[in-house]
């Protein structure tokens, strides 16, 4: 480009050098003074179209070099948005990879029945029977440690079971308490027999009076009031001299062999 500017600046030139020559060559001939006004015309003309021309060809220099200087940036540019093209096509294709795909162009039928379907659907289940169970267990942690029932709230707790779980939960209560009272009983029955047992080779027999006494009875005893009463933690005022196991020790002794006296030994086996 510019070359193409300085040929055409450099044709001008010569083409106007020729035309003055040939417009004087012809004025002079002709009419000698006339001719030489419009030579004096047209060469102001000339010099100020000279001028001009080469006005416009410093400007098309500094259009040059701007153009240049733009041409640079979009270069510039181009290369950043091809690497970033790259880059973008290279995450396509990994996305690709992964399954994954552009909801514009491709549409992805599931079906209702798939394992992955039944599965999820599964798992949800599970999950709130868990959250259902771990409520009704608090209730039943709460009503336990408030000293309640848990056959008379088994009906508060319902809304977290269904009636089956609830049925079965009332029979598991109801064989609990029938195997507590079954080992209640169990319990009395050897109780009763090892007291006879022993009423039966010792000759005594002990029974508890009130909380923190006893009663000891002897079978060979005349009337039925006459027992030893021995209550835990007895003192008297010679014994609260003493302190420690002595105190315990004397209390029992003393008072065991003031009142034994009138009691009657059994025959020995």
């Amino acid at each position: 480009m510019l070359g193409k500017a300085k040929g055409s600046a450099e044709g001008s030139r010569i083409n106007q050098g020729f035309g003055i020559q040939h417009m004087k060559s012809c004025a002079t001939r002709r009419y000698p003074e006339r001719g030489l006004t419009c030579l004096e015309v047209e060469m102001k003309v000339l010099k100020s179209q000279e001028c001009t021309a080469e006005q416009s060809t410093s400007i098309t220099k500094e259009e040059i070099n701007s153009l240049r200087l733009k041409i640079e940036e979009l270069e510039a540019e181009r290369s950043k948005l091809e690497e970033e093209n790259r880059s973008l096509e290279m995450k396509l294709e990994k996305l690709t990879l992964q399954g994954d795909y552009d909801p514009s162009k491709t549409k992805v039928l599931h079906f209702s029945m798939n394992p992955a379907s039944l599965a999820k659907q599964q798992r949800k289940e599970e999950q709130q029977q868990l959250q259902e169970e771990c409520e009704r267990l608090r209730e039943l942690v709460r009503v336990l440690e408030g000293g309640g029932s848990i056959h008379g709230n088994l009906e508060g707790v319902g809304s977290f079971q269904s009636p089956q779980e609830i049925a079965e939960l009332k029979k598991q209560v109801e064989s609990a308490e029938l195997k507590n009272q079954r080992l209640k009983e169990v319990f009395q029955t050897k109780i009763q027999e090892f007291r006879k047992v022993c009423y039966t080779l010792t000759g005594y027999q002990i029974d508890i009076t009130t909380e923190n006494q006893y009663r000891l009875t002897s079978i060979y005893a005349e009337h039925q009031g006459d027992c030893l009463l021995f209550k835990v933690g007895l003192h008297t005022p010679c014994c609260s001299c003493f302190s420690g196991s002595a105190v315990s020790s004397m209390t029992v002794y003393l008072f065991f062999f003031s009142d034994l006296t009138g009691i009657s030994l059994p025959p020995a086996i």
